[in-house]
C-alpha cells in the first residue's frame, strides 16, 4: 500500500517512448493456467504504455486480489495517468535551451533487471489423510515475475533508459564490469558510481571543456557477450553461495545484522516477488548453500545467459520438499554439478541425496560395481567377498554423509589400491579394471 500510493514512483515508470524504441517487452507470460488471465487480456507480452496501464492498473484481466508479494497488485490509477501524460508532454521531448551542453554518462556492465516474465510454479500442500499418520499432498500451480537481465545498466537502470535523451548530446559510458574486474575492492554501481575516481577526474575534465583520458570510461558503448549463470530459488528457502576462494554471495548474518554480500568477482544478488536470484559468472566454481525458513515446497532453477540472448534452463529442481531447520547445497567443479544433499532436520546427517534435476540416487550404481566385482572369476571367493563388502560400506557411508565425503573416497582408495594390484598380477583385465573405475569415479562425483 505504501508504494501504491507513492507518487514519485509512478515516474520510473516505462514511458510510451521507452516501451516504443525498447526492442525487448518489459513485462510477458506464460502460457499457463495460472497466468490465463493475463495471456487472455494482453497476449503473451505487454506491447505498449497504454496495455502497461490496463495491466497494471488491473481493470481489464478481471485478476483476483492480490494476496502475497508475488502476486501482481492493483496500480494507483490516478497516479499512473498522471505520471503517463507528464511523460508524453513534457519530459519525454524535452531539450535543453540552446546554450546548454547535454553530457550523458552511462553506466553500463552489470547484471541489470529489463523486465519481468511472469512464469508458473506449483506449490505443495500437504493434509492429514484420516486418523492415520499418513498425508495426502498435492500441487497447486501458482506464478512469480521473474526477472529478465541485460547487462547493458548499472545494476539499477538500464542503458536504453540513461541515454534516452533525444537532443544534441555527447555520452559516455563507464564500463563497471571492467571497474570490478580490475579493482575488485572498489566496486561500484548506480547509487555510487560518482564515487569512482577515474570519474570524477573525468568529470573535472569536463567542467573544464577539456576530455580526460581514463581508465574505464568510453566514448562508445562496450559490448558484452560473457557467459553467466543464474541460480534462483522460489520461497521459502534462503540461497547463499561460496566460491572455492572463499568469496561469497547472498545474505549473511554477524549475529547482530543482516548484510547482503556480493565479493565472489562478476556476482550480483537479487530478491523479487519472494524469489533470490544469485547470478557469477560460468566460470565460477563454488557452493551452494539452501536454508529452509519453514514447511512446504521450492522450485530451485539453474539457467546461463550468453550476451543478451534469452536465458537458456539448465536444471530445474520443482517442487522440492523443504522444512524451517532445512540444510541443502550442492557444488560444482571443472564445469560439472554435484547432487543436492539435503538434511530435513538440521542434525548435521544427510537424508536424501539427489540431483540437481531433482532425481533420486538410487542404488542401482552400486548393484552394478558390485555385480562386476562378482564376475572377477580369477580371483578367490574370499578376496571378491572383500571387493563387496567394501562397496556395501561406501554406500552406508554415502547414505549418511554423502558420496562425495571423505569416509567414501577413503574406502574406493583402499578398492583401488587392491584393483590395481589384481591388474599388475594379472587376474583382472584392463576393460574389467576401467569398467569398476569408471563406476567409483561416478559414485564419488555425486
Amino acid at each position: 500500500e505504501v508504494i501504491r500510493n507513492f507518487e514519485g514512483v509512478y515516474g520510473l515508470v516505462p514511458s510510451e517512448k521507452y516501451l516504443a524504441e525498447s526492442t525487448d517487452p518489459v513485462v510477458s507470460f506464460d502460457h499457463a493456467s495460472s497466468t490465463d488471465v493475463f495471456t487472455t487480456a494482453y497476449g503473451t507480452s505487454i506491447d505498449s504504455s497504454d496495455e502497461l496501464a490496463d495491466f497494471m492498473i488491473g481493470t481489464v484481466d478481471g485478476r483476483p486480489v492480490a494476496h502475497s508479494v508475488n502476486e501482481v497488485s492493483d496500480a494507483n490509477a490516478d497516479m499512473l495517468r498522471t505520471a503517463q501524460n507528464m511523460h508524453r508532454a513534457t519530459l519525454d521531448a524535452w531539450v535543453a535551451p540552446p546554450h546548454v551542453q547535454v553530457i550523458e554518462i552511462v553506466g553500463v556492465g552489470l547484471n541489470t533487471i529489463k523486465g519481468f516474465r511472469y512464469q508458473e510454479f506449483l506449490k505443495q500442500t500437504c493434509i492429514p489423510a484420516g486418523t492415520t499418520s499418513s498425508v495426502v499432498c498435492a500441487y497447486d500451480p501458482y506464478y512469480e515475475p521473474v526477472p529478465m537481465f541485460t547487462q547493458y545498466g548499472d545494476e539499477t537502470v538500464v542503458a536504453h533508459s540513461a541515454e534516452a535523451y533525444a537532443g544534441d548530446k555527447l555520452t559516455y559510458y563507464v564500463d563497471l564490469d571492467e571497474v570490478r574486474t580490475t579493482n575488485p575492492e572498489d566496486i561500484k554501481k548506480h547509487a555510487d558510481i560518482t564515487g569512482l575516481g577515474a570519474l570524477q577526474q573525468f568529470i573535472g575534465g569536463l567542467l573544464q571543456n577539456t576530455t580526460v583520458s581514463v581508465p574505464f570510461i568510453y566514448g562508445i558503448q562496450p559490448t558484452f557477450n560473457n557467459t553467466r549463470e543464474v541460480i534462483a530459488v522460489h520461497s521459502p528457502v534462503s540461497l547463499t553461495l561460496t566460491d572455492t576462494l572463499g568469496n561469497k554471495v547472498g545474505k549473511f548474518s554477524d549475529g547482530s545484522n543482516i548484510t547482503v554480500i556480493t565479493t565472489v568477482p562478476g556476482s550480483s544478488y537479487f530478491e523479487i516477488g519472494g524469489a533470490t536470484y544469485i547470478i557469477v559468472p560460468s566460470t565460477t566454481e563454488y557452493d551452494v548453500h539452501i536454508t529452509g525458513k519453514e514447511e512446504g515446497s521450492y522450485t530451485m532453477t539453474i539457467n546461463t545467459l550468453v550476451g543478451e540472448a534469452p536465458a537458456s534452463l539448465v536444471s530445474a529442481f520443482p517442487h522440492a520438499t523443504t522444512t524451517s531447520t532445512m540444510l541443502a547445497g550442492f557444488s560444482k567443479r571443472l564445469g560439472v554439478y554435484g547432487d543436492i544433499v539435503i538434511d530435513y532436520n538440521g542434525d548435521g546427517i544427510i537424508d536424501e541425496q539427489k540431483t540437481i534435476d531433482g532425481e533420486p540416487i538410487t542404488a542401482d550404481v552400486f548393484q552394478t560395481l558390485r555385480d562386476e566385482m562378482s564376475a572377477l572369476v580369477l580371483l578367490k571367493q574370499s578376496e571378491r567377498d572383500w571387493l563387496i563388502h567394501a562397496v556395501t560400506r561406501a554406500e552406508r557411508t554415502g547414505e549418511r554423509k554423502g558420496y562425495g565425503s571423505d569416509g567414501v573416497v577413503r574406502i574406493f582408495a583402499q578398492v583401488d589400491a587392491r584393483l590395481v594390484q589384481y591388474r599388475t598380477d594379472g587376474l583382472v583385465t584392463d576393460v574389467e579394471y576401467n569398467t569398476m573405475k569408471t563406476l567409483m569415479t561416478e559414485i564419488m562425483s555425486r
